[in-house]
């Protein structure tokens, strides 16, 4: 815009230019009398059409100049707008991409604090569970040590277990690098070195009790057959109650009371012995 507004102000100052020379001239030759005339009407003629000429030549410029100024002013309206919807485009582009990485990158929040929760619940779980694991193991150390006791070592008891221990020695002998060497000590060990089973001990003291022609009891009823034995060998409640290793002498005297009934005869015995009911009669 600013360059055919620069071609019209020219065009302007040439035709004002080509009027006053024409103006001039002629008011000069209005001087010079008749006999000059023709040479002024031809000179007058020269000018107009040299003054047409430069009017044409000036518009024929200033047109191609406007032609090329608008040409070039509509292709930068057209890169401009060309670079505008790029740039519109590239930022469209780059918003759904932020868009979709902060999506992405929520949803990877979600999830990680979904695996935070998680395992934090696993870690409690779990340590609920060594809890009271490690509660269930003290109980049972505990009961251990409470089931344990210290008997005396009989000769008949001494001699069989001098004998297994020999049994022992003679199976590692024969079995070499074979023999387990982990439970060397122990005496509920199988020909191999390895420990017994619970399940052996109950099923050959069943085998045992068919072959002798014994009541089906169970293997923990043993300690009730050793309670009666003693009983009946007099032997008092209160070192049954040691033997059995019972917490309480109540629980050993409500278990065994009822084998208890020689002892009272024998008490009501050296009670009557004791007293002379003729007398009193």
């Amino acid at each position: 815009m600013g360059l055919a507004i620069k071609v019209k102000k020219q065009e302007r100052k040439f035709r004002f230019e080509a009027r006053l020379r024409w103006h001039t001239e002629r008011a000069s030759l209005n001087y010079a009398g008749k006999e000059t005339r023709q040479n002024v009407k031809t000179v007058e003629r020269g000018m107009k059409q040299s003054a047409r000429a430069s009017e044409k030549a000036v518009k024929t410029s200033a047109k191609g100049s406007i032609k090329t100024a608008e040409q070039g002013v509509k292709t930068a309206e057209q890169t401009s707008r060309t670079a505008v919807k790029t740039a519109q485009t590239t930022a469209q582009t780059i918003n759904r991409t932020a868009q979709a990485s902060a999506k992405t990158a929520q949803r990877a929040a979600q999830a990680a604090k979904m695996t935070a929760k998680a395992a934090t619940a696993t870690v409690k779980t779990a340590a609920k569970a060594v809890a009271a694991t490690v509660k269930a193991l003290i109980a049972a150390v505990r009961s251990i040590i409470a089931a344990m006791r210290t008997l005396p070592l009989v000769p008949q008891f001494r001699e069989k277990l001098l004998a297994v221990k020999q049994q022992q020695e003679e199976n590692q002998k024969l079995c070499g690098n074979s023999y387990c060497k982990d439970y060397k000590g122990y005496v509920c060990v199988n020909e191999m070195g390895d420990l017994t089973k619970p399940s052996y001990i109950t099923d050959t003291f069943q085998k045992v009790l068919k072959k002798n022609d014994l009541r089906k009891i169970r293997f923990h009823d043993l300690g009730h057959s050793c309670a009666s034995m003693l009983l009946r060998n007099n032997v008092p409640m209160k070192q049954i109650q040691e033997w059995l290793r019972h917490s309480d002498f109540s629980t050993t005297a409500n278990i065994y009371a009822h084998l208890d009934y020689s002892s009272k005869i024998s008490s009501a015995e050296a009670l009557l012995a004791g007293v002379h009911l003729d007398g009193l009669m």
